[in-house]
């Protein structure tokens, strides 16, 4: 599971670029001065791999010369048969990455932990996690308390797993309960930072997803990323 935080600002100033224009900045550097700034308690990847990714992308699509903005060269090599409609998504999902300050990430087979007890539900299907009503309560309910009892809740609810598990809570016995405790006290913390920036910041979006999901698929409402091609004027 992957959450970036977007800058929607510096989101939409690069994909006014015109098409040659954003392969140029992202081939001489100067792309990555459009970046927002790197939030310190996330993660995302360097300039020049950002950078890179993004020109790989380009160079595969085919499309030499456009002078039209980057969703509109997009929306017209669909239309023309360039390129399909999930490796257009695929472009789209380079900028976001590019244009976020920072992404939080987690196994998928953990994020039970962060989502049940505060929420106080029972998670079914891996696939309930990633609707957008259940973000929607996510941010409420972990906004309203703090980082340190939004911490607390995941620990000992984990704890309480593993008891009902038979496992042992005795880090001699197993030197593995210290490290994985302190993960998850760490992303907890780092979670509850995410929901508060992007709560507090109009500009900001949250593009959920997760491994070998159709980029089309990833993002919730307007910030779906296949509804933000299909929305361009362009396609058809």
């Amino acid at each position: 599971m992957t959450v970036h935080l977007l800058d929607t600002v510096s989101f939409s100033n690069v994909c006014n670029l015109k098409w040659n224009e954003l392969y140029e900045k992202a081939q001489n550097g100067s792309l990555r001065l459009m970046r927002p700034p790197l939030d310190s308690e996330l993660q995302r990847r360097h300039d020049i791999d950002s950078e890179v990714e993004l020109l790989d992308w380009m160079d595969s699509t085919g499309i030499i010369d456009s002078n039209q903005d980057f969703i509109s060269t997009i929306c017209n090599g669909i239309n023309n048969g360039e390129i399909d409609f999930e490796v257009g998504c695929d472009g789209i999902y380079n900028l976001i990455e590019l244009c976020s300050a920072g992404y939080w990430e987690i196994w998928e087979a953990r994020s039970y932990l962060y989502f049940e007890k505060i929420l106080g539900i029972k998670v079914v299907n891996i696939e309930e996690l990633y609707d957008q009503e259940i973000w929607r309560d996510l941010i409420e309910k972990v906004t309203e308390i703090s980082p340190e009892e939004f911490s607390e809740i995941v620990v000992m609810d984990w704890m309480r797993r593993r008891e009902e598990l038979g496992e042992t809570l005795d880090e001699k016995q197993d030197p593995r309960i210290l490290p994985t405790m302190a993960s998850h006290s760490k992303l907890t913390l780092t979670l509850h930072h995410l929901l508060t920036i992007f709560k507090k910041n109009p500009n900001f979006e949250l593009i959920l997803g997760r491994d070998h999901l159709k980029k089309s698929k990833w993002g919730h409402g307007d910030w779906n990323l296949g509804k933000i091609l299909k929305k361009n004027e362009n396609f058809k």
